[in-house]
């Protein structure tokens, strides 16, 4: 559960907005596109590589009054390639990314495009949706939780005897240990049933069951239960953050990575055999002048 909440939880699907805004808001940059649109006081610039499915631009660039002569200066022509010295303002999601026009004698970080895009573009945006279809989708848990809500489906009688076995009967929100911001919903089919009276003692008791399921939708967390008992051993209360780790800036491309996740373990979770396979990251990721930093370990569920 505490890798499922770094992987897909709200805070996974915020950390493109938190790079943007701790690394990248307000800074500026120095970057070569093509001019598909300049407009009175707005340029659109179309980058590569690009994300523009939908539009011929990534990046709109507002241009102040006192540095409208700046494009004509520098030779901006449309359909040609031009190198803009410009504020990162706003990461986009649909719409492009916006900056601001600055003076050409204005200092410059050293974000490169390909940094950016790979930290705050819609790739990353959309990292925990994209994590939760490779690694998560259909896959099997076994978590602890408290239930907090139930609610029957009403079925009309007539359809009593001819009901199908994968219809939703009843849902219940569940609160997994450890806490968590994310709620799940547990849905209870009707070929499982017998699990219903289970759910609904352990609602009004307040005591903690262990379930067994298959993760079926991330945003909210959909789980179709199909074993459900009350758990009379301890529940876990590990705080969450300790799974938890912080980004850093990679110095010598300027990008962000997590830091200390540079082995990763591999674990299959339906496996018996307890087996996990080691993948060690490539060390010319690194620059020759710093030395590689230490090793941590943590598992990843396998498709």
């Amino acid at each position: 559960w505490g890798r499922y909440v770094v992987d897909c939880g709200s805070q996974s699907a915020q950390r493109a907005k938190k790079a943007f805004e701790m690394h990248f808001a307000g800074k500026v940059v120095e970057w070569t596109g093509v001019l598909t649109l300049l407009s009175g006081d707005t340029a659109k610039v179309l980058m590569s590589p690009t994300e523009a499915h939908y539009s011929r631009s990534d990046v709109t660039i507002k241009i102040p009054k006192n540095l409208k002569h700046l494009p004509g200066e520098q030779g901006w022509r449309q359909g040609a390639s031009c190198t803009f010295r410009a504020r990162l303002r706003k990461a986009g999601r649909v719409r492009n990314h916006q900056l601001e026009l600055v003076p050409p004698d204005t200092h410059v970080s050293p974000f490169t495009w390909i940094a950016f895009l790979q930290n705050c573009g819609a790739a990353a945006q959309h990292e925990a949706s994209d994590r939760f279809d490779r690694f998560y989708r259909n896959q099997p848990v076994h978590w602890i939780g408290r239930v907090l809500k139930m609610q029957d489906i009403a079925i009309p009688k007539r359809h009593h005897k001819t009901i199908p076995r994968e219809l939703v009967i009843c849902v219940a929100d569940i609160e997994i240990f450890p806490s968590a911001p994310e709620r799940a919903t547990l849905k209870i089919q009707y070929d499982c049933a017998h699990l219903i009276p289970v759910l609904r003692e352990a609602h009004r008791a307040q005591h903690p069951i262990s379930f067994e399921g298959t993760l079926r939708a991330r945003d909210p967390l959909k789980i179709r239960v199909f074993n459900a008992q009350f758990h009379l051993g301890p529940v876990p209360t590990e705080p969450l953050e300790a799974h938890i780790h912080p980004c850093i800036l990679r110095p010598d491309t300027h990008s962000i990575i997590p830091a200390c996740t540079h082995t990763a373990t591999t674990t299959t979770p339906t496996s018996t055999s307890g087996s996990t396979t080691t993948a060690k990251e490539d060390p010319s990721l690194y620059p020759s002048s710093l030395s590689h930093p230490h090793t941590h370990t943590h598992t990843h569920p396998h498709p």
